[in-house]
């Protein structure tokens, strides 16, 4: 699942679309405008003309949301560079770039929210300004350790006060959803408020269409999963297959693709199943995880002996692979079943010192649940002798493979 943190990489491209209702309603309207036209700089200097003495609250917001969601450049994300763009400008790849632009005077985000909402306590669109700019501080500093919580803290706090009161984006609903679903578990809470982040997605302005998709995408995906924790899964469904009509991410494909496959398993339509697990390995093999599922839906069928030589042959070199099919015969209560299949590779195939090394230690797990301690131990001085062929004595598996001589055997 998509978390919060994921949301907020994208904030500051997204427009707060505040809703004005100072005496400069039309001036800002002129300035949307400008902005729809793609002209950033333009924009933000005609509303600085308009409130030469910065004391108009909705001008400033408005002049904030313009900054943060339009820079070309941006220093400490206090000096901000606007241009308008031409035609054929694309305004995140001049970010990559290192043109030359016109610098605005310093704007202190916070310490001018801040003292807008000492004067302004009942304009709740502030709120939504600091939740927009904590939101995008934690996305440039959110990994020192020591101020993720605050800052997170920050974002949850401005967003809600701002909602209960009425002020609220597509945007903010979305993160308040996340919050509710990642921190609490709160399904119906989650479901209601991205519900209405999507609704409110179609009829906002986007000027930055690879948010908006972004967005549906995240919001449907995150109503699938309130649907699949609670084991609605024909809801869940429905949304899941919303979710990859935006999705561009292969990883996230997969993921949703699993999921799927796990829904059409509950149904008993094994069919589907397999054919939606392989598509989840086609965007992404390394979801090992799905090799297991298709075994899993396989158990019983012929063929399942040659499937399950296949997904072994392609990945027996991969310890997380090994690991994965250990478990899965483990809780089938078939580890004997398995330890004979690695047994007889060994035997009939020529390996190289890394394969033998590998199934002789995952032999040796297998022996070691079920308890049979003088086979495991046989095993595991076995691959330790094998690893030992091709890495040195202070390689970490042979610190593992030590540790449990000792653990185990030291008697």
């Amino acid at each position: 699942m998509k978390y919060l943190s994921l949301c907020l990489f994208f904030c500051f491209l997204i427009s707060l679309n505040i809703n004005c209702t100072s005496k400069h309603s039309e001036s800002i309207k002129i300035a949307d405008e400008l902005v729809s036209q793609r002209k950033y700089l333009s924009a933000y200097q005609y509303l600085d003309k308009i409130d030469p003495k910065k004391e108009d609250v909705d001008i400033l917001l408005k002049k904030i949301e313009i900054a943060q969601n339009y820079f070309v450049q941006s220093i400490n994300h206090k000096r901000f560079a606007l241009t308008d763009l031409q035609k054929e400008d694309d305004l995140l790849n001049l970010r990559k770039g290192t043109g030359a632009f016109i610098l605005l005077p310093e704007l202190n985000i916070p310490k001018i929210l801040d003292s807008l909402k000492l004067k302004n306590p009942s304009n709740y669109n502030v709120n939504l300004a600091l939740a927009s700019y904590y939101g995008d501080y934690w996305n440039r500093f959110g990994y020192e350790r020591e101020i993720q919580d605050s800052i997170l803290k920050l974002i949850n706090n401005n967003n809600q006060i701002a909602y209960d009161n009425g002020a609220f984006s597509f945007r903010q609903c979305y993160e308040l959803g996340v919050n509710a679903i990642s921190k609490d578990s709160q399904y119906t809470r989650g479901i209601s408020l991205l519900q209405k982040s999507i609704d409110l997605n179609q009829v906002e302005d986007n000027y930055f269409l690879f948010n908006h998709t972004f967005y549906l995408s995240e919001a449907n995906y995150n109503i699938g999963f309130c649907y699949y924790k609670q084991e609605l899964y024909d809801s869940a469904q429905k949304y899941f297959y919303i979710c990859l009509d935006y999705c561009k991410d292969s990883s996230y494909i997969s993921s949703i693709c699993t999921k799927l496959g796990r829904i059409s398993e509950s149904k008993k339509n094994k069919n589907k199943a397999i054919e939606l697990y392989k598509k989840a390995l086609l965007f992404d093999s390394t979801k090992l995880e799905n090799y297991i599922n298709i075994l899993k839906v396989n158990e019983g069928q012929i063929g399942y002996d040659s499937l399950l030589s296949t997904f072994f042959n392609n990945n027996k070199n991969d310890c997380n692979f090994l690991a994965a099919l250990n478990y899965y015969y483990y809780n089938k209560k078939e580890s004997l079943e398995l330890i004979d299949f690695y047994s007889k590779y060994l035997r009939s195939e020529k390996t190289d010192f890394a394969t033998t090394a590998n199934l002789n230690y995952y032999i040796s797990q297998l022996y070691f649940g079920l308890n049979d301690l003088i086979s495991a131990k046989k095993y595991l001085i076995l691959s330790k002798e094998f690893y030992l062929k091709y890495l040195t004595s202070d390689a970490e598996i042979i610190a593992k493979i030590n540790d449990a001589l000792v653990r185990y055997f030291q008697n």
